[in-house]
């Protein structure tokens, strides 16, 4: 069933964009957009596969591929882009990593307490 859905969703998704990837020209070319696979694997990181996370992912990476045409004229290279793009993701990909280990961590700690705190309850009620 979720692979049927994949599949259905996948292909609805591409008809939808086609239009927007083909141009005007209706054919596939040399013009055609690359690398747009690992945008969206990028976003979807920033967002954390949540809706709303990707969608705020998409305004950022957006807001950043739009501003950087405007560097060359301020006499900036336009790879710094790409870079920052870059540095944003893997900052949010680690920060989401250190977070979910300290949640786990705590959690450990927790149980352990728990299960210590009934080990001594069990024991005082054997002994006395």
């Amino acid at each position: 069933m979720v692979v049927t859905s994949m599949v259905l969703s996948g292909a609805v998704a591409g008809l939808v964009g086609m239009p927007t990837l083909l141009n005007e020209s209706y054919n596939y070319g040399t013009d055609f957009p690359s690398g747009i696979g690992f945008t969206g694997i990028a976003i979807a990181l920033l967002g954390r596969n949540h809706p709303i996370g990707i969608a705020l992912g998409a305004l950022l990476w957006g807001f950043l591929e739009r501003t950087g045409t405007r560097l060359e004229f301020e006499g900036y290279a336009q790879e710094i882009v790409g870079v920052m793009q870059g540095v944003i993701v893997l900052c949010v990909v680690i920060a989401y990593e250190i977070v979910r280990r300290y949640g786990l961590k705590t959690q450990q700690r927790k149980v352990g307490e728990q299960l210590a705190a009934e080990a001594r309850t069990d024991k005082a009620e054997v002994s006395a």
